[in-house]
């Protein structure tokens, strides 16, 4: 039994097709192949109606760090309540289902910011956040602040030569 690339979208998708010719799996338009934990494809069906059978032909790591830890094929019922025959069960598998983005009528209008040839305050003033202004004045107060704070210590008189 050779083992089943389960990074490749198109090998787990053909295995399952060999699944389908040995009973395992139904070809059933309910049966997907999502891509998931460590990037890897996992077989399932999307009513949750599959058992799931321990895949011995993937290589796993225990670890779950460089691979999935385990790793599992669909059984379906062979009574599916849900069944949805499909023709190719291969291309119904692989098909991604892309939803379009809807565009938008009036598209906002995009100014890039061009640097000035000289930043000067005023410039700064209009195009720096208030936020980063708050946090600027903080730091230089709390700056400011500390000095007085080691202005008292000894150390700091003796080394500027300050007197008591």
């Amino acid at each position: 039994m050779n083992e089943v690339d389960i990074y490749s979208k198109g090998e787990v998708a053909r295995y399952l097709t060999c699944l389908a010719d040995q009973g395992q799996v139904q070809p059933c338009k309910k049966l997907i192949v999502k891509h998931g934990h460590a990037e890897a494809y996992y077989p399932e069906c999307i009513e949750k109606l599959a058992s799931r059978l321990p895949a011995n032909n993937v290589a796993t790591d225990p670890t779950a760090y460089a691979g999935p830890g385990s790793y599992d094929w669909p059984k379906c019922p062979s009574d599916c309540p849900r069944f949805e025959q499909v023709d190719d069960l291969f291309q119904s598998v692989i098909r991604e289902i892309r939803i379009p983005k809807p565009k938008l009528k009036n598209p906002p209008n995009s100014k890039e910011l061009s640097p000035p040839e000289k930043v000067t305050l005023a410039w700064l003033w209009k195009h720096v956040p208030a936020r980063f202004w708050a946090s600027a004045i903080g730091i230089l107060f709390a700056a400011f602040m500390l000095g007085i704070q080691a202005s008292r210590l000894s150390l700091i008189k003796e080394m500027f030569g300050l007197g008591s």
